[in-house]
This record gives C-alpha cells, sequence and structure tokens, in this order.
C-alpha cells in the first residue's frame, strides 16, 4: 500500500522534522483500500505551516534557511496550532522571501517570524489538531521502546543521527556515508556502522511506518535463528534515495534494530492509541 503514498521530497531544505510529523498525521487520516477503490487514499498536509510555526515558537529570527526545527517544537506545534492542508501554503524548494521577513504570530505578540501568506492557513490547521507526544530515546531500551510505540500509537517520527566520524582519529572528518554511499541510496538500508563510529552534529527525521522481520534472523544450516528482532520500515523525504529494487517503493528506507537501539535521539507519537487501519504494519 505504499505505493499509494509516494514519498514528498524536502529539497535542500532542514524541514524533516516536519516532513516525519506530518507523515505520521496522513497516515492516521488516510482511507484504506476496499471493494470499491483498490487504492488507499491519503490526504496531502502541509510542511510549510508547520515548520514555519515550530521555529516561531523557537523565537529564531530570521528564519535560517540552513537549520531545522527541533522534533519537540514540531510536536508542540502540531498539538497546539494544527496542521494544515498543503494547497493552503504549499512547500517549497525555495521559500517566499517573507519566510524571512519580520512579522507578528498571532497568539506569541513577543515573537517575529514570517506570517502565513494565504487566507485560512491557521483555520484550517486549527480545525486539525494533531496531539504529540515527544519522547527523549536517550537511555537504555531505545529500539524496543520504539517499537512499542509503534504497536500503540501507529506510525511515528524518529530522530536519528546521519553523520559520524571515527571516534579513535581525532583527525578524522564527519561523513554522512552510514546513509549515503552508493549501497544504502540503492537498496534503502542503513546498514550497522563501521567499528569506531560516533554520531556527530544535526539528526534527520523519518516517519517509521512498518516493523518487518529481518531475514537475518532466519535459521541457517548447523545454527538457530537469532532472537527476532524487526528491521523498521521508514518513509523517508530525500530524493534519489532507496530506489528498491528488492519491494519497496522509492523513498521508503529500512533501519535495523541494532542502529536504533544505539543512536535513536528522539521521536514523536500521536497522543491517543491508534486503532484499525490506522496501526502501523507488521507491528501484531
Amino acid at each position: 500500500m505504499f505505493d499509494d503514498w509516494p514519498f514528498k521530497d524536502q529539497f535542500n531544505r532542514p524541514a524533516c522534522a516536519a516532513f516525519g510529523v506530518v507523515a505520521a498525521v496522513e497516515w492516521r487520516h488516510h482511507t484504506p483500500a476496499n471493494a470499491q477503490n483498490p487504492h488507499a487514499v491519503f490526504p496531502r498536509y502541509g510542511e510549510q505551516h508547520l515548520y514555519w510555526d515550530a521555529r516561531v515558537r523557537e523565537g529564531v529570527f530570521p528564519i535560517p534557511p540552513d537549520e531545522g526545527a527541533h522534533l519537540k517544537l514540531v510536536a508542540e506545534a502540531s498539538t497546539l496550532v494544527g496542521i494544515a492542508h498543503d494547497h493552503l501554503w504549499p512547500y517549497a524548494a525555495d521559500p517566499a522571501p517573507a519566510h524571512h521577513c519580520p512579522a507578528t504570530h498571532a497568539g506569541l505578540p513577543h515573537l517575529t517570524g514570517a506570517t502565513p501568506p494565504a487566507t485560512g492557513v491557521r483555520a484550517d490547521a486549527a480545525a486539525r489538531l494533531c496531539p504529540m507526544t515527544w519522547v527523549d530515546l536517550s537511555g537504555p531500551r531505545r529500539a524496543e521502546r520504539v517499537l512499542d510505540a509503534l504497536r500503540l500509537y501507529g506510525p511515528l517520527a524518529l530522530s536519528l543521527p546521519v553523520a559520524g566520524r571515527d571516534k579513535r582519529d581525532p583527525e578524522a572528518e564527519a561523513s554522512e556515508y552510514v546513509w549515503t554511499n552508493p549501497q544504502t541510496r540503492t537498496d534503502g538500508i542503513i546498514a550497522d556502522p563501521p567499528a569506531g563510529w560516533e554520531p556527530v552534529g544535526a539528526g534527520h527525521t523519518v516517519c517509521v511506518v512498518a516493523a518487518l522481520p529481518d531475514p537475518r534472523d532466519r535459521a541457517r544450516a548447523g545454527r538457530p535463528a537469532r532472537p527476532a528482532r524487526p528491521v523498521f520500515v521508514f518513509r523517508n523525504s530525500w530524493p534519489n534515495w532507496g530506489t528498491h529494487p528488492n519491494g519497496l517503493p522509492r523513498g521508503y528506507g529500512r533501519v535495523r534494530w541494532s542502529f536504533v537501539d544505539k543512536y535513536a535521539r528522539s521521536m514523536a507519537h500521536w497522543s491517543d492509541p491508534a486503532v484499525g487501519h490506522a496501526r502501523a504494519k507488521g507491528v501484531d
């Protein structure tokens, strides 16, 4: 069914947290396929308004074009301000100049930032308050906590490190190779990093949509199967990534349990449990 829900491109803008949260909301609100319609129908909500509101709430002006919004603030904006339809303020590769101009944010008079340019954006968002809970994942059992939340609340936004370096070499430069090497760009599988790797810098938010069996856990000749630890399937917001000769549509990827358990930073999930078709795939 992911073929009915093509990924969206964040372009060269640091808005991944908004894309992760909006994806979790679109999944919760989608209409599943049925006998009359063989394709699932997904709403198209707007990342631009959510990203803008999170930055306004942060009080950073003018809004830096190369700094992302913290997932915690995006979850807060989704909860308190809501999520608007995309056509009311379309997300663009190059935001309009108003995105960076001083103005007044209604309800937050002590802050300044860009005002939504289209009539009805705030009203439409206010009609769709989407309560989200942000969770700091530092500490033990990170992957288990993500799986538990996925089972209870459905698809969720997950922040993972992108760049890293060899901590054994003080002269080593940070690299995004774990995510951007040719193999990962093709199959979308975030492999375990090499020995000595440590994350540095900002993270990247994706929307985890499913948990599927890890083929490495299957029994092999003369060896029992490993304890079942699924891989997490996620929806990314990068173009030319995850072309998938192995079954998932372009823009979707897999991250292994071990990577999430070691490095996941935070997540934002719905505050109320998912039921029916809103539940994530592969978590029963």
